[in-house]
């Protein structure tokens, strides 16, 4: 990847995140009125873009590294059918995820997709790009192409499979825990909740990570975004 696109990688995803805080501050409305933030928001935002910067610099170039050694191919320029296939992908995933939620929601495991509260659309809009852009920098692009080096070297160079697989897998948890602060930010945790975090973001995980070795990263960014479109965007509108 080219200096130049790695700088325009770094660009969408720094504005990706400051896409993403008109719905942190609305979902998040009474931790900060308790004044649980004890600096000014001017200030709490600039440090939330200056360290998404920080952590979005290096996992794009350390991460261009790590796909460069693994040899696998996920700067590719995909075709319109790549674009429609891994949209249709991520909105099946999002669907599936609703299915599974359906089932946490009748044994009364709150929050869900189900009990949400209601946030602005157009900042639910916004949030997609967060995650379709932000979180596969940092979980497809740095951690995967991280942990498949990792595990080709141990593997030294047999059972590619096996390790595609396994590092998808890994990250796909990890992207799954990496949700739980955010929920602990809006309730007080039990072991029910957690475990609907792990399963139904370890899903996603699984498929986003999928899309993201046989296809690209761009794919993978659509299938994201489209999941997350079809969760907490059209769900929501369609449902309340």
């Amino acid at each position: 990847m080219k200096t130049k696109q790695k700088l325009l990688l770094l660009a969408s995803g720094i504005a990706s995140v400051g896409a993403m805080l008109p719905y942190f501050f609305e979902s998040n409305t009474a931790l900060i009125e308790q004044g649980n933030i004890p600096v000014s928001r001017t200030v709490f935002i600039l440090s939330i873009v200056i360290q998404s910067a920080i952590f979005l610099t290096v996992a794009v170039w350390i991460g261009s590294y790590f796909v460069k050694r693994t040899g696998i191919n996920v700067f590719t320029s995909p075709s319109r059918k790549v674009i429609l296939t891994s949209s249709l992908i991520g909105i099946a995933t999002g669907i599936s995820i609703l299915i599974f939620d359906y089932f946490f929601h009748i044994n009364k495991v709150t929050p869900n997709f189900f009990t949400v509260s209601i946030i602005s659309s157009w900042k639910t809009l916004l949030v997609c790009f967060y995650g379709g852009i932000v979180e596969e920098i940092l979980l497809r692009l740095f951690l995967l192409s991280l942990f498949l080096f990792l595990f080709q070297k141990m593997f030294k160079g047999k059972h590619n499979n096996v390790a595609i697989a396994t590092a998808t897998i890994i990250t796909a948890i990890v992207f799954a825990i990496g949700h739980i602060p955010a929920m602990q930010m809006q309730t007080a945790l039990n072991s029910a909740i957690v475990t609907r975090i792990i399963i139904l973001n370890t899903m996603g995980g699984v498929v986003f990570g999928y899309v993201y070795i046989r296809r690209g990263l761009i794919p993978a960014m659509v299938a994201h975004f489209s999941a997350d479109f079809m969760l907490i965007f059209l769900f929501p509108i369609l449902y309340f």
